[in-house]
This record gives structure tokens, C-alpha cells and sequence, in this order.
């Protein structure tokens, strides 16, 4: 495990950000889009996403000389790559992504090691029964097989193994094989849907009305998706652990 821990185990840095954090929500001031933008009319004189707003507002309105995501990094020990999942969820939920920022700050704990945060996630984006990926292939087939091949290199991960990156390099050589497979397998497809239609031109309006009804169910699939992605995260970084030497710090 490495060395950074969450606030670099200084509950006062914590307790800095989240409040800073729920100051810009009760002043609507976390919004997608952007990272920061000065404000004159807000209270903080800034508004921006949840990475923009954890920080303070930076000098001419300008990107921090690390970035934001490594300035995350440095300042509060947050790793910058759970900073870009944190930031990819809060600009990709349709409702309370004001509220995900707040917690996001809220549930990381003083001292955490988040290191297997990331690990534990993909995993559940890989072979989460109701959601994950795996739930678009079928038994036996290439790509059921690479998604588990992944899922599995990742429990590796989680329990302290090694895994080389001659592994690493098969299992993404397997999952483009299966990719490759599946797009083969999908223009048969859409050929011999497109030969249905075609000799079921008189049923236009229903096939109109079917797919309106698919549209909305795919809208509230994804809906249900993303929300069901950012509460696992949040899930991952509230029970990171907490070492002993960094309990004792704090």
C-alpha cells in the first residue's frame, strides 16, 4: 500500500473542505461544466464542479500548476485517480449531483489508504450481478469469459497479489479479441434486422411506438445505472481502511 492517506490524516483539513464544500451547496454553487468560474454575485465569489469546489478559488481564475485532480492529490491525499471517478460520476448523474459532492467529501474517513478503492469499484462495474457489464454477455462467449478474466485479475488486486503486466497485457488482448468478436456478430445482426424491416414496412407506426417506449426505458436504464455507480463509490471510499499508525494520528 502506499504511503498517502486521506487528508493526510489531519481531521482539521477534512472538516476545512467539507465545510467549504457545504457552504457552495446552500449557495447553489456547485454546478457541472466547468471546474472553477468567478462569481462576483456568489457568497464565495466562485462556483464550480466538485473537484473546483473542494478547492479554493484559484489565482486569475487559472488551472493549479498540477492540475485539479493532482492538486486534490496533494492537498488532501485523495489519489487523482479517485478523483477522476469522482468527477466523471458528478458530471454524468442527471439529478443530485450538488448532493454526491458533498457526500463524496463527507464519507472519505481521516487516514484512509484508498489505494483498493478503484480495484473494488471496477469490480463491481465489471461483474456486479444487476449491473455490471458481465450482465451483457452471454455463458460460454468470448467476451463473458475476458470480463472475468478482468474482474478476476482485479481480486488479485484487492487481496495483496501481484499481478504482471504480461497479464495485464493478455487480459486487454482478450478483451479487444472479444470486442472485435461481438461488433462481428452485431452487423449480422443489424443486417438481418434491417432485412426485417424492410419486408415489415407496413408496421411503421408500431415499430415507431416500440421504439419511443425502448428510448424511454434505455433513459431510465442509464439513469438507474449511474446513480447505482456513484453510490458504489461512495460505498468503496467510506469503508476504505483506516491503517493503525494513521488512527493513532488522527
Amino acid at each position: 500500500m502506499s504511503e498517502i492517506r486521506a487528508w493526510h490524516s489531519n481531521p482539521d483539513l477534512k472538516a476545512e473542505v467539507a465545510t467549504r464544500m457545504a457552504e457552495h451547496r446552500a449557495a447553489d454553487e456547485i454546478v457541472k461544466g466547468f471546474y472553477q468560474l468567478e462569481d462576483p454575485d456568489t457568497a464565495s465569489k466562485y462556483k464550480g464542479c466538485l473537484i473546483g469546489c473542494t478547492l479554493p478559488m484559484q489565482p486569475d481564475d487559472s488551472s493549479p500548476r498540477r492540475g485539479w485532480h493532482g492538486e486534490v492529490e496533494s492537498l488532501y491525499g485523495i489519489p487523482r485517480e479517485i478523483g477522476y471517478l469522482l468527477d466523471y460520476t458528478f458530471e454524468a448523474l442527471p439529478d443530485a449531483h450538488a448532493e454526491f459532492a458533498v457526500r463524496s467529501i463527507e464519507v472519505i474517513p481521516v487516514g484512509a489508504n484508498l489505494d483498493l478503492v478503484v480495484p473494488r469499484f471496477l469490480i463491481d462495474i465489471l461483474v456486479d450481478t444487476e449491473h455490471g457489464v458481465i450482465r451483457h454477455t452471454k455463458p460460454d462467449t468470448a467476451q463473458r469469459a475476458a470480463v472475468e478474466e478482468v474482474a478476476a485479475l482485479y481480486r488479485r488486486v484487492v487481496v495483496g497479489e501481484t499481478v504482471t503486466d504480461a497479464e495485464w497485457t493478455a487480459a486487454r488482448r482478450n478483451a479487444w479479441a472479444a470486442r472485435a468478436q461481438a461488433w462481428d456478430i452485431a452487423r449480422t445482426l443489424w443486417s438481418a434486422a434491417a432485412a426485417a424491416a424492410a419486408a415489415a414496412a407496413d408496421a411503421a407506426a408500431a415499430a415507431d411506438a416500440a421504439a419511443a417506449a425502448d428510448a424511454a426505458a434505455a433513459a431510465a436504464a442509464r439513469r438507474s445505472h449511474i446513480e447505482w455507480r456513484a453510490e458504489r463509490l461512495l460505498h468503496h471510499l467510506e469503508t476504505a481502511p483506516v491503517p493503525a499508525l494513521a488512527a493513532a494520528d488522527a
